[in-house]
């Protein structure tokens, strides 16, 4: 295996990492989209003026300035899913948004995948290979190129280069478990958007219907009706909503478990004389 191969494999590597890191930028802010427009619609404290009209103010200027925030609270209330270009509503998000999200991090799940085999299949091509230098500098070469691995869970700054051959210091334990729950985010708003879209149904009161009664509390006193058809949309929506719920958890499972693997595969061939380095 000559140098010429080992630099296009790393050129192949290189470029998986960067399909990784576009789809991992996508459903992260694809994920934060969703979730944030939830939280403005249904647990934000503007919700209280078009509920509640006795909350806006007599003085014209208050109740101009009050109307605005109205305005703006209402138009938080669409959300853009800018990588599959789609514009929905919080009403229809549960379901479009879920399905968008999941799309996303199925994208994301393949792009780790490929990284994993490309690294697998690298390092295992460098075990024929007897020159120590070059399989410390392709092992290197691939570390340098993954952005959220940590071969040796150390998480203190260098500021020497006297500190380069060391032993493992501190870790940072909660910026770790921060990393993980971006992975699990997809899923993460799938469920705040599928227990939101339920709550809003059943629980929150509705800016938006009159009377503003949640669905439940409107049945039992009379003052909602539901007809069959839309029982039936109901009914079809919310098992849509967990059934991608648990496609996405599990896609999010897949995802962690390539990207542990893959820290597993660079810890398990690191060479000798790379010991000491901090990676």
């Amino acid at each position: 295996m000559n140098f010429e191969s080992i630099k296009i494999r790393l050129d192949l590597i290189q470029s998986s990492v960067q399909r990784s890191r576009v789809a991992f930028v996508a459903v992260t802010i694809a994920s934060l989209s969703l979730i944030i427009t939830a939280w403005n619609a249904y647990l934000s404290s503007y919700r209280s003026f078009p509920l509640d009209p006795a909350t806006l103010s007599e003085e014209p200027f208050t109740r101009a300035a009050q109307t605005e925030l109205i305005r703006a609270w209402v138009s938080t209330l669409w959300v853009t899913i800018a990588p599959l270009g789609i514009r929905i509503g919080i009403g229809d998000a549960a379901v479009v948004g879920s399905i968008g999200l999941y799309i996303i991090a199925v994208w994301m799940f393949f792009c780790v995948r490929r990284e994993n085999r490309t690294v697998a299949n690298l390092f295992y091509d460098m075990k024929r290979v007897p020159d120590a230098e070059l399989k410390e500098l392709v092992y290197h070469a691939v570390t340098e190129n993954m952005l959220f691995l940590s071969v040796r869970n150390d998480d203190e700054p260098i500021g020497s280069i006297e500190d380069v051959p060391r032993a493992p210091r501190r870790k940072a334990v909660l910026l770790r478990g921060s990393l993980k729950i971006l992975f699990y985010l997809p899923a993460i708003a799938v469920f705040l958007l599928f227990f939101l879209d339920m709550a809003s149904l059943f629980i929150f009161k509705a800016v938006f219907r009159t009377p503003h009664d949640a669905l439940l509390e409107g049945m039992i006193h009379g003052a909602h009706t539901l007809s069959l058809a839309s029982a039936a949309k109901l009914v079809g929506m919310t098992l849509v909503e967990v059934v991608i719920a648990i496609m996405t958890l599990i896609v999010c499972r897949g995802i962690m478990a390539f990207e542990s693997a893959t820290t597993m595969l660079i810890r398990e061939n690191q060479p000798p004389e790379a010991a000491g380095s901090l990676e």
